[in-house]
């Protein structure tokens, strides 16, 4: 985890998009994790003067967008593969842009982790 840490910390330094960021995380995270192991992520660039929110994800759960005007609740589905699954060059193929989400007072987006989804009763249901 401090690896990964450092890695991030490293590649949010350099102001690349979040498409980039992803690639650059991949490559790096390849050449240091462990054989078999990955690890998912959800990358959000905001900027707040135009109210929008740029979201990639690799691998990592759908991100939920609620827009407050309609009261709406929106699954953010695009998304690429976990890093350091894919090892190689051919990783950004499997990688889509980011998708930019427009915001108003209100509205807000909700990240969750797998322990979320993957949770059962005694009853295991």
């Amino acid at each position: 985890m401090a690896e990964t840490k450092g890695i991030f910390q490293a590649l949010t330094r350099t102001n690349m998009g979040g498409r980039d960021f992803v690639l650059n995380a991949n490559m790096a995270l390849s050449n240091c994790l462990a054989k078999g192991s990955f690890m998912t992520l959800t990358y959000l660039e905001i900027d707040l003067s135009a109210q929008t929110v740029d979201i990639m994800r690799a691998g990592h759960c759908q991100t939920l967008f609620y827009r407050a005007a309609t009261d709406e609740l929106h699954s953010l589905e695009s998304g690429g593969l976990g890093l350091a699954i894919m090892r190689n060059d051919t990783f950004g193929n499997f990688l889509p842009e980011p998708e930019r989400v427009h915001f108003e007072a209100g509205d807000f987006i909700v990240l969750f982790t797998d322990g979320i989804i993957e949770a059962h009763n005694a009853e295991r249901e």
